[in-house]
């Protein structure tokens, strides 16, 4: 009877033990991303949607893009003071605004795409984890995440 119980043990911790460490890594969010004042960079990104029309677009002529995209790229022309502090802070590769949310491609060496969704209100939400209503970020897990 011991024999059985101690069998039974020995394979059944690995497996837990597993279960564990998979969930563990599934919901892993940068510390960078954690650190964030998320109400801070939510509110910048709003501010950003509502003034859109006050940015100048640096992939203008990417037809790939949606029409109503502004693509800031601090690679073609450094960011204008009109971006908030807590936008810039996240030292971006690039920043989208669409008409109901902006997007923050960070500058990371991973070779998944990272990003944070901001949402304008009432509008629907996705990303790989939520930080707050209307702010997620996306780590690449799911393409579909991404791309709707």
């Amino acid at each position: 009877m011991k024999k059985t119980y101690r069998t039974i043990y020995i394979l059944l911790v690995p497996v837990v033990l597993l279960l564990c460490s998979c969930g563990e890594q599934k919901m892993n969010i940068p510390p960078s991303i954690s650190a964030l004042d998320y109400k801070l960079v939510l509110e910048a990104s709003r501010q950003m949607i509502k003034n859109r029309d006050s940015y100048t677009n640096d992939w203008a002529e990417r037809s790939y893009l949606p029409k109503e995209a502004i693509v800031l790229d601090p690679e073609v022309r450094a960011l204008g003071k009109n971006v908030p502090d807590a936008i810039r802070d996240l030292h971006p590769l690039y920043i989208m605004i669409l008409k109901d949310r902006l997007m923050v491609c960070l500058d990371n060496p991973s070779p998944r795409r990272q990003v944070i969704f901001a949402f304008a209100e009432g509008v629907e939400e996705r990303g790989t984890y939520k930080l707050i209503d209307g702010l997620w970020y996306y780590n690449g897990q799911k393409e579909e995440d991404f791309n709707r």
